[in-house]
């Protein structure tokens, strides 16, 4: 019987080590070119179980540098844009978070973000898309009402505005922010009875927090009335 497994016994031998020098020259391969030894392979998303908000946790494979493939972490991402946002680089911040959106349409913090910089930069019909989107996303979002019902208010189109802001206070009606903002639009349309009764209920949540608000020129048409000059009177002293 030993004579018949010895030349098993050698074939064994043989292959390991065939396997071991294999194994040390791809090893050699791989540090003498970093970087270059990975396939690039297809983006790829992996979601949560539970899909119902996907979030941080989403991991894509995105930018390629040196023939590999490098990983997009969205709060990673996220975090970068916010940096850019404080340093004054809209462009890159703007960049990072159209990046996040190609691959998570529904990422909530990149669509507020994104739609931020619209606004701000008075591109108010790419802005209110974005409002739009996040309104059909979360149609309990009382933020995404007000703001949508803001950029509409840019666009003069003051109705629909009214309409949306109106279900942001439905929803919130504690929010003083979305109660000044509906005081503001029913302002600039003339119905200065609405705009004071909400302007009220702004003052009373917000308190002395209402006066540089109320330096908006869409309040200048009430500015001189008995009723505005009242709900002021208590912040003024």
């Amino acid at each position: 019987m030993g004579k018949s497994l010895a030349p098993l016994i050698v074939v064994i031998a043989v292959v390991v080590v065939l396997t071991i020098i294999i194994i040390n020259s791809d090893v050699g391969v791989r540090k003498a070119h970093p970087g270059k030894w990975s396939e690039a392979k297809a983006p790829r998303v992996e979601l949560s179980k539970h899909r119902k908000d996907p979030e941080p946790r989403v991991i894509a494979k995105t930018k390629r540098y040196d023939g590999a493939v490098s990983l997009l972490k969205v709060d990673e991402q996220l975090m970068l844009a916010r940096k850019h946002l404080a340093a004054g680089h809209t462009d890159a911040a703007e960049e990072k978070l159209r990046t996040i959106l190609v691959f998570y349409p529904e990422n909530m913090p990149a669509l507020t973000l994104l739609g931020g910089i619209l606004f701000y930069s008075q591109r108010y019909s790419g802005a209110e898309l974005i409002f739009r989107r996040q309104v059909g996303i979360a149609p309990k979002n009382h933020l995404a009402y007000n703001k949508l019902g803001s950029v509409l208010a840019k666009q003069k189109r003051f109705k629909e505005a009214i309409d949306n802001a109106a279900v942001a206070v439905g929803i919130k009606p504690d929010s003083g922010e979305a109660q000044i903002n509906l005081a503001g639009m029913f302002a600039a349309v003339g119905s200065d009875k609405q705009a004071l009764e909400h302007l009220r209920k702004a003052a009373a949540l917000i308190g002395r927090a209402i006066l540089p608000l109320t330096d908006d020129p869409v309040f200048d048409k009430l500015r001189d009335l008995p009723e505005f000059q009242e709900i002021l009177s208590t912040y003024n002293e």
